[in-house]
């Protein structure tokens, strides 16, 4: 995988996303901005079909329990072998 940028903010992320045309995205459920992660999967989602995995490291995010339940995650620190498991 080759990685197109980092970047901080939810409509930084979808212009980035529908530049480069990228084949998945790895998202931190926070965000600086008005878009959290999650609003910013949603919005990705609805115009483009890619994969998401979330990086977080809160702590209360579990399976199961809510808006993440669709996409994978890895809580950090990231190990390699868990991210590539998840994409």
């Amino acid at each position: 995988h080759q990685v197109v940028g980092t970047i901080s903010r939810g409509e930084e992320a979808c212009q980035t996303i529908e530049e480069t045309l990228a084949e998945v995205a790895l998202m931190d459920i926070r965000l600086a901005g008005p878009l959290d992660g999650i609003s910013t999967a949603k919005l990705i989602q609805s115009r483009f079909d890619i994969p998401f995995v979330f990086l977080t490291a809160v702590a209360d995010v579990k399976k199961g329990s809510g808006p993440t339940d669709r996409w994978p995650f890895v809580n950090k620190p990231v190990r390699e072998e868990e991210l590539q498991l998840a994409i």
